[in-house]
């Protein structure tokens, strides 16, 4: 792996398209379980495809935790990124070329589905945690927005154009995926260096408001479900969904599809929100933008002419329901793998990310189970008497809890090899290369580039550090150092190699007559590889 300097200041776009490659695996496995959840996946009639769905989905929550442990442990990020799409896609090219049912049915087809959701949540939790590593926040919420968004429209496409797709006689989507993971090959991702960047911070303190979100869209979601159907009942007429409300107004057969358009949307508009304001305006964003659904959401819906032979129900099913998918759009944007990574200790990143897709599964696990009637039938009446109110409650607890949520945008720091939660040994030994006063300024310039805006001051560094790694650490170590530009650097001023791994190319270029930024910028990570070597001994 070479090590090379992360990019504060330009957006990362050769990496963007490297991540963005992932989106049609994404785009694939959402298309297999919107499948399963039709029941016309398999054409083999003894498979109980409901059951699949729920073996997928238990084998994904057991597997996820292990995985975050496994990738805080390794820092494999990439290979286990691509092994984790191969081997479900693989297996469903195979099983489609020799088509089903197949003289093990169903013993492969319960194995595709196990690899398909074990590949889904190791590409999403190995995705995002690798992400976090080689892109700095201000610019990674984009990122994600784009990788989100592309990887719903080409599921829109996919469920738009299934029949041509299937018109080829070969497994054209299989085909599609692998060759995306093969050109992100070409961007040589095992080249890039893993920065163990984070914010010291607790997650919980995300987390919280976003349950109490999630609590406020689930019953918000049934009390609106079962007011309609309410509404319907009490004039005498069938309950019509707001989808299915949509598609017969405006005559849209796939609107199912299309609203999708109102998610990608809301993923759009999080992502930019996120990386211009910062998580905690976006986040504070979503909560006003649900609870202000939660409030008036019920003006979109009422009985006409009540009490009368021409009563009936009045729906304005576009207006709401396009609300509904934009806030859920906003939310998955921002939530889904955005911050979990961002807080906290940067060796945790795995598990923290893990836990919390393992949340959202529980979750959607949940809501389907609810919507479905299964196992425990419909919600209570309770439910559509007092659910708005209750969603109203969770929503104004959420904004309430929002007024401590930690900043981040502006606070993430590159640490390199080193963590911020180290203990006092840890410290000891990192403090053994003591700097000089003269190196103060030139660190602090750094952490001022890289955006960690938090001030400290000349005391504070001196209480953390000391005064003698000039002795332990002169220029001459520094790789690629020689008499002449040592003689040059003094000159200039420096005198350690940790005055070195403090400053940044631009500086030192200017500094240095004839050095090149790029010159500067091998010199810098030469006396920060030689400032490694010495605190890890």
């Amino acid at each position: 792996m070479v090590e090379t300097t992360l990019e504060y200041r330009n957006f990362p776009g050769k990496t963007g398209v490297h991540y963005l490659l992932y989106s049609p695996f994404i785009a694939y496995c959402i298309f297999v379980i919107s499948k399963l959840l039709a029941e016309d996946y398999f054409t083999n009639p003894g498979i109980d495809h409901l059951l699949l769905l729920g073996l997928g989905m238990g084998m994904a929550a057991l597997l996820i935790i292990p995985i975050g442990l496994i990738l805080d442990r390794t820092r494999k990020g990439i290979p286990l990124l691509i092994i984790s799409v191969l081997i479900p896609v693989f297996m469903g090219a195979l099983f489609a070329i020799q088509g089903y049912p197949l003289s093990q049915s169903p013993t492969l087809e319960t194995t595709f589905i196990l690899a398909l959701f074990s590949g889904l949540v190791s590409t999403l939790v190995s995705w995002g945690v690798t992400l976090s590593q080689t892109v700095v926040v201000k610019f990674r919420a984009r990122i994600i927005a784009a990788f989100l968004s592309v990887s719903l429209l080409l599921y829109v496409i996919m469920m738009l154009f299934e029949a041509v797709l299937q018109s080829f006689g070969f497994p054209v989507l299989e085909f599609i995926v692998l060759g995306c993971v093969l050109a992100s090959l070409a961007f040589r991702p095992w080249r890039m260096s893993l920065h163990p960047l984070a914010v010291q911070n607790n997650a919980l303190r995300y987390f919280i408001p976003m349950v109490l979100l999630l609590a406020s869209h689930m019953t918000w979601y049934f009390s609106t479900k079962m007011a309609v159907r309410s509404l319907y009942d009490l004039v005498g007429d069938t309950y019509v969904s707001l989808v299915q409300q949509v598609a017969l107004e405006y005559d849209l057969l796939r609107f199912d599809l299309l609203q999708l358009l109102f998610v990608v949307v809301g993923v759009v508009v999080a992502g930019i929100v996120a990386d211009s304001r910062g998580r905690k305006t976006a986040f504070s964003t979503a909560v006003l933008a649900f609870g202000l659904l939660a409030i008036f959401g019920q003006t979109f819906y009422f009985v006409a002419f009540p009490g009368t032979p021409q009563a009936e129900v009045v729906v304005y099913a576009l207006p709401l329901l396009g609300w509904e998918r934009f806030v859920e759009g906003y939310i998955l944007g921002l939530c889904l793998l955005l911050i979990w990574s961002e807080l906290g200790s940067p060796n945790r990143k795995g598990l923290r990310l893990a836990l919390a897709i393992w949340f959202y599964i529980g979750y959607m696990a949940l809501f389907w189970a609810a919507d479905l009637g299964v196992p425990f039938g419909d919600p209570p009446d309770w439910v559509g008497d007092i659910g708005g109110p209750f969603a109203i409650f969770f929503s104004l607890l959420a904004l309430w809890q929002n007024a401590n949520l930690p900043e981040i945008l502006g606070r993430e720091i590159e640490m390199e090899d080193f963590a911020l939660d180290f203990d006092q040994k840890m410290v000891d030994k990192t403090v053994s290369a003591f700097l000089q006063d003269e190196d103060f300024e030139s660190i602090k310039t750094q952490m001022a580039v890289i955006d960690a805006t938090e001030a400290i001051s000349d005391k504070e560094f001196s209480e953390f550090l000391g005064e003698d790694l000039v002795k332990m650490l002169p220029l001459k170590r520094v790789k690629g150092v020689g008499p002449a530009l040592e003689q040059k650097l003094r000159k200039a001023g420096y005198d350690s190699a940790a005055q070195l791994a403090g400053e940044t190319p631009n500086r030192l270029a200017s500094k240095i007559k004839g050095m090149s930024e790029k010159q500067a910028e091998r010199i810098l990570l030469n006396a920060r590889e030689a400032v490694s070597k010495l605190t890890k001994k």
